[in-house]
């Protein structure tokens, strides 16, 4: 593995270096283990802005968990009444 080193902007991070985890990663998830975040962009339940100055923006991928038992299918022994 390689060596990142930073660079010196305070006393603290003049002598910093962390492992580059570059073998081990790819640096953005597996495209089919994610799913689109709804954002709310600013506006109630019925469309309208409510907060201005928001929306836009990338859409976030969120990873829904790979081992879920609602996912899976499996049904769980604990039930919450």
């Amino acid at each position: 593995m390689g060596i990142r080193a930073f660079r010196p902007y305070t006393p603290g991070t003049r002598e910093r270096v962390v492992s580059d985890f570059s073998e081990i990663t790819r640096g953005k998830p597996e495209k089919s283990l994610t799913q689109a975040k709804h954002r709310a962009k600013g506006r109630n339940n019925r469309g309208v802005i409510t907060c201005r100055h928001r929306g836009g923006g990338r859409q976030e991928a969120v990873s829904p968990g790979r081992f879920s038992p609602q996912q899976a299918g499996c049904t769980c022994p604990c039930r919450s009444d």
